[in-house]
């Protein structure tokens, strides 16, 4: 009967152990669900990361607006054009103007330098010669 009371000795023991197992389990269970939540709180992180950082130049011009397009194709037919000259030809207010030409710009379609007569002088970029040729705006 010796080993039946080393058993039973260790009968106590082993209700703390599973006292210890049940808790531990539990806390398992507990830090997988906040994984599972903190998981899906940053995949959703990262795509709103990803959305924000995509610079312009990635984004898609397939809906240029006319504005926009209609600079593309005047810088299409010179080698580069005072702003105020640009502005005339559109036909279009200061304040618009310069909305479009930021957003060319921004996206790189457009390119600006300084200059010793205080105006921008645009050129159209690599970047905006294939925009105007995928649309076969220009040949």
């Amino acid at each position: 009967m010796g080993w039946i009371a080393d058993l039973l000795k260790e009968i106590p023991s082993a209700a703390r152990y599973k006292a210890e197992a049940e808790q531990l389990s539990s806390d398992n269970a507990a830090l997988e669900a906040r994984n599972e939540s903190l998981t899906s709180q940053l995949e959703a992180a990262q795509r709103e990361i990803q959305r924000l950082a995509t610079p312009a130049s990635q984004k898609s011009h397939s809906d240029c607006p006319k504005e926009q397009q209609g600079i593309l194709q005047i810088l299409a037919t010179v080698d580069s054009m005072v702003d105020t000259d640009l502005e005339k030809r559109l036909g279009i207010g200061h304040q618009l103007f310069e909305y479009h030409v930021g957003e060319l710009l921004q996206a790189d379609i457009i390119f600006t330098e300084a200059t010793y007569d205080n105006h921008s002088h645009w050129e159209l970029t690599h970047r905006g010669r294939a925009y105007l040729s995928e649309r076969g705006l220009i040949q």
